[in-house]
């Protein structure tokens, strides 16, 4: 991931796991660091590799007090990094005996980075989904279903996905696509984003992104270029359907 164009919504947590070293190098070298700054200070200092220009990494320092420093910073319960919209994970089994609102599950809803990263990875992952099933992830107050309120003026980018497709590339398109919603990659237009779902069927596997305004062509027209962008497939045929209840 490019830590640079995600990290505001996304990549705190592993952007202070993945440069340990230079934060306590950093640490021994500014004692005015506290937790109401961190941020501030530390973050610019990471993703901007002109700033340690100058700033020599000094091994023979003792990191131990650093170390201690930088535990205690991050320790504060309050250092969630929020999201810009709640959004809750959904689970849908068929199963003909019940209805079908019946068969759909919400599982949770996350407000923050890391409630996301703690729900998505206790997630059976997508491959291991059976025929029938779907996850879904949308905005907090928002069923995956047509029949909601927020869903009926809007429609789904649909994407047909071949059964013989990797499990790595289901479970990358997936991710991808969970990430550009938490991380509101799509600048003004988020707003007319409800969420997306992952249909897996026995002929083909399905990924919707589902929109709230059918009738806004510009906005339709700049959601799908993005979600193309997010999934690295420019090429692919994403085919707009408009929801009827």
């Amino acid at each position: 991931m490019n830590f640079e164009s995600n990290y505001d919504t996304i990549n705190r947590s592993f952007l202070i796991a993945q440069n340990s070293d230079k934060i306590n190098c950093y640490l021994n070298d500014n004692q005015d660091i506290t937790y109401e700054n961190f941020d501030s200070k530390i973050i610019p200092y990471l993703l901007n590799p002109e700033s340690r220009k100058g700033n020599k990494i000094n091994e023979s320092k003792n990191s131990e007090d650093s170390s201690s420093k930088l535990i205690k910073l991050l320790r504060d319960p309050s250092s969630k990094y929020p999201l810009e919209f709640s959004w809750s994970f959904w689970f849908y089994k068929a199963n003909r005996h019940n209805n079908w609102t019946d068969n759909l599950i919400l599982l949770a809803t996350v407000d923050y980075v890391e409630d996301f990263w703690s729900v998505y990875n206790h997630l059976k992952p997508v491959e291991y989904l059976s025929d029938g099933c779907d996850y879904a992830v949308f905005k907090k107050g928002i069923k995956p279903m047509w029949e909601d309120e927020q869903n009926q003026n809007g429609g789904r980018w649909l994407l047909n996905i071949e059964k013989r497709a990797s499990s790595n590339f289901l479970n990358g398109l997936w991710l991808n696509v969970l990430l550009s919603l938490i991380g509101s990659h799509y600048d003004d237009e988020i707003q007319y984003i409800n969420g997306c779902v992952l249909n897996v069927r026995f002929k083909s596997n399905k990924l919707a992104l589902w929109t709230n305004s059918y009738e806004n062509k510009q906005v339709q027209n700049k959601i799908v270029k993005q979600i193309k962008k997010e999934i690295n497939l420019n090429d692919s045929i994403l085919l707009f359907e408009i929801h009827k209840t």
